[in-house]
């Protein structure tokens, strides 16, 4: 099984057939999140960490954890992943 999907996962994961495969394909409606036509696409998204009173545990902590996931672990995981498969790998970050 891991053989069969090592081996065909880049042919099923076209978005559409008849475009070509670096070509931008949208994944929502204000066009943010564009990624190439035959791309690897995740969505990860942080939600702030809550006292029992509603109010976030840290706002300093909070904004290391977003900056850290926006600018730098995405790009990296993006980079890593994109090189390891041999396509295109795009992460969006869900930004509540």
């Amino acid at each position: 099984m891991l053989e069969l999907v090592a081996r065909t996962y880049h042919n099923i994961i076209i978005a559409f057939e008849d475009q070509d495969h670096d070509s931008p394909i949208g994944f929502s409606n204000d066009g943010q999140k564009t990624a190439p036509n035959n791309a690897l696409v995740f969505e990860i998204g942080h939600t702030a960490e809550f006292d029992e009173n509603g109010n976030i545990v840290s706002r300093e902590d909070e904004r290391r954890r977003r900056e850290y996931l926006e600018y730098e672990f995405i790009s990296l995981v993006e980079q890593q992943f994109s090189e390891e498969l041999g396509i295109p790998v795009v992460i969006f970050n869900e930004k509540k």
